[in-house]
């Protein structure tokens, strides 16, 4: 019996490529659709529960905001290692924005979600939601999520 083996194709999109301010580094996450499944998960089911209790008025509840907050920090340490712990809070949140907007999703902070954010432990709570479908898989084609590569068409974040 002989073994067959199957390439699989599939479309990709690109990575969100970025450098902080002070830097040329060029970070790069992968985009939305590109994520394993286990991050993905972990930013998905704390930000609907977020978006509930914010579209009901009320106040997220602290454990789905650790929740996001950490499986934040699982994505740049997965795929950023290093950039975390050079930026403040606000910085990663204006990153992570900036990511949701590449990844054609809305990366939306409601006033209850600020409010009582563990934001002074490191932890960001932007929470967000899918608007629109996107396709895609790709994998960072440098170690870390990071190039050496300085082009003026890969962003500059500005820190808030």
């Amino acid at each position: 019996m002989i073994d067959t083996i199957v390439d699989v194709t599939f479309d990709m999109s690109p990575p969100f490529r970025f450098r902080i301010p002070g830097s040329d580094k060029v970070w790069q996450l992968p985009h939305l659709d590109d994520l394993p499944l286990s991050i993905r998960g972990r930013i998905g089911t704390p930000s609907k529960v977020i978006q509930a209790a914010t579209k009901a008025g009320r106040k997220p509840p602290e454990s789905a905001l650790e929740a996001l907050g950490e499986a934040q920090l699982a994505l740049f340490d997965t795929f950023t290692p290093g950039l975390s712990d050079l930026m403040s809070a606000p910085a990663l949140a204006a990153i992570m924005k900036s990511w949701g907007t590449h990844s054609g999703i809305d990366m939306g902070e409601s006033q209850a979600s600020a409010d009582s954010s563990p934001i002074t432990q490191g932890q960001s709570t932007t929470s967000y939601s899918d608007s629109g479908t996107v396709s895609g898989g790709s994998e960072p084609d440098a170690p870390n999520g990071q190039t050496s590569e300085s082009s003026s068409s890969i962003p500059a974040l500005t820190q808030p």
